[in-house]
């Protein structure tokens, strides 16, 4: 995937504390890189072009390198890769709690050409999942009482955002409900039929910031769970950022997620074009579209990977680090579930007395 120009950066690099030799990190708290010792702080700059890449200039392979040897680790539980410091001598996955394995390596590709900092603290982190839960209506009684401590890992996730000017053309047949009034006397009553119609037509869209994740930890679904990302709006990448936090690199070609993409798009054509007319039904939609003008850049995402255990069951949930948005999974509560089944099978009992006494006093 090729960007030639890419200078040879480490993303991994221990910047050291001019004060008093420790290493500095990226402080989400201040917005600054930060030394715990002594206390120094220095402000990063951040700056914004608009230098995303041309679609149509994908290379099939390539094998620039963006950074020289680092220090990779990797999962052998869930086959997850990420970027660790270089004077880590063990690690834990940032996705599924386990110990890595820490490996010199190289980095095949490009390097992002944006990044997204983290805005949102640990802190905040905790406090809005400690909030998420209790608000979740199936959650266990118990957990919301005792809500266990997170394991909880500041990351940089892989993603591809693109751009494209689409045209499409398209042809469909809809329906749409109508009361008719029918019999007479006490046989008098109303059906709902269906008018069916056809349509065809063409609609255009500009798709801006199409994003979809290029790792393999977590899922394209996870992603949108946890939208919007501000893209636009990202910064030129600067390792400084990743400085005290694990970081992701891409197992996605752009070629392939430009894929997924797409699918985006055709739901967001489908979307525009039904918009247009008033239904009730379809029975089908057959859209045709045109991309041109398609550009690509590489922006890596602030999410807060979040794990308990809790019964031996082991649960994960994500956190946006730029707006505090969660998506994941939790302990549901079995008196509430067996509740609502009783109630269920209960409200059908019921229904099937009804009909059945209906029919038998008919």
């Amino acid at each position: 995937m090729g960007n030639k120009n890419n200078e040879s950066v480490n993303p991994n690099e221990i910047f050291k504390c001019p004060g008093c030799g420790s290493n500095l990190k990226y402080d989400i708290d201040k917005q600054q890189m930060t030394c715990d010792f002594c206390g120094y702080s220095v402000n990063l700059s951040q700056t914004q072009k608009n230098e995303d890449h041309n679609f149509e200039d994908v290379e099939e392979e390539d094998d620039d390198r963006w950074t020289n040897t680092i220090r990779l680790a990797y999962c052998e539980n869930c086959g997850a890769e990420v970027e660790v410091n270089s004077n880590d001598l063990s690690s834990k996955c940032p996705f599924c709690n386990t110990p890595m394995v820490v490996k010199e390596d190289s980095i095949k590709g490009m390097k992002p050409d944006k990044v997204i900092p983290f805005v949102v603290s640990q802190d905040i982190a905790c406090t809005n999942y400690r909030t998420w839960i209790k608000k979740k209506f199936f959650a266990s009684i118990k957990v919301k009482k005792n809500i266990p401590n997170p394991s909880i890992y500041s990351t940089y996730i892989p993603s591809w955002t693109y751009d494209s000017q689409v045209f499409c053309t398209y042809k469909g047949r809809l329906g749409e409900d109508y009361q008719v009034r029918v019999g007479s006397g006490k046989d008098a009553h109303y059906e709902t039929r269906t008018r069916w119609f056809t349509i065809s037509g063409a609609y255009s869209l500009f798709a801006d910031d199409i994003l979809v994740c290029s790792g393999q930890s977590i899922t394209q679904k996870e992603i949108q769970s946890l939208e919007p990302f501000n893209t636009n709006d990202s910064i030129d990448f600067d390792n400084h950022y990743l400085a005290g936090h694990t970081t992701e690199h891409y197992k996605k070609s752009v070629k392939l997620c430009w894929g997924v993409a797409k699918d985006r798009i055709y739901e967001m054509l489908r979307r525009g074009i039904l918009a247009r007319y008033s239904y009730d039904h379809i029975d089908y939609l057959n859209i045709y579209p045109v991309y041109k003008d398609t550009k690509y850049k590489y922006v890596i995402l602030p999410i807060w990977i979040c794990h308990f255990e809790y019964n031996k069951t082991k649960y994960r949930f994500l956190v946006n680090g730029e707006n505090g948005k969660i998506s994941g999974k939790y302990p549901l509560s079995s008196l509430i579930i067996s509740l609502i089944a009783v109630l269920v099978i209960a409200l059908i009992i019921a229904i099937a007395f009804v009909v059945c006494k209906v029919i038998l006093g008919s």
